[in-house]
C-alpha cells in the first residue's frame, strides 16, 4: 500500500508527538510504500526553522526524511489540476500547499496520512485518510 506523509505527519514524527509510533510504522514495514510530495519538505524547513533549530539540523533532517521515504514528488501540472479539483469539492478552503499535497496522494492512488483537520473537508476517499491524534 502507497502512503504519502503531510508535513503535520512528519512533523508529529520528528518531535516525538501523538501519532509518531504510526508513522515509525510505516517506515519500517517492508509492505508500505511511503512518499512526500516537494511541498512538503518546503514546509518542514520553514516549521523547523520557526521552532529554532539551526539551519544544519534542519539540512540534516529534511536530507533524513527525504531519504527515508520511497519517493519524492515534485508538483506538476496534472497534481495541480487534481489540487483545483479537490478544492473545488472540498466543503471548507484549504490552504494551497495542503491541496497539493492531498492531491499528490490522491493521484498516486495512496493513503494520505496527517493530523491537520482541514482534510475532513474533502470527501470520503478523496484521497483516503489516515488521521493522526492532534498534538494536545
Amino acid at each position: 500500500m502507497i502512503h504519502v506523509l503531510d508535513t503535520s505527519a512528519v512533523l508529529a514524527h520528528y518531535f516525538n508527538e501523538p501519532g509518531h509510533m504510526v508513522i515509525s510504522r510505516l517506515i519500517s514495514d517492508p509492505d508500505v510504500v511511503l512518499g512526500i510530495s516537494t511541498l512538503t519538505i518546503y514546509e518542514l524547513s520553514t516549521r523547523l526553522r520557526q521552532s529554532g533549530i539551526d539551519a544544519q539540523t534542519i539540512q540534516e533532517t529534511v536530507r533524513t526524511y527525504a531519504g527515508t521515504v520511497d519517493f519524492v514528488v515534485p508538483v506538476t501540472d496534472e497534481i495541480a489540476a487534481k489540487g483545483a479539483e479537490l478544492r473545488a469539492i472540498a466543503s471548507n478552503r484549504i490552504a494551497a500547499v495542503d491541496v497539493l499535497i492531498a492531491a499528490t496522494a490522491a493521484n498516486a492512488g495512496a493513503v494520505l496520512v496527517h493530523r491537520d483537520p482541514h482534510f475532513a473537508s474533502l470527501p470520503s476517499g478523496s484521497p483516503v485518510q489516515v488521521v493522526l491524534p492532534d498534538k494536545k
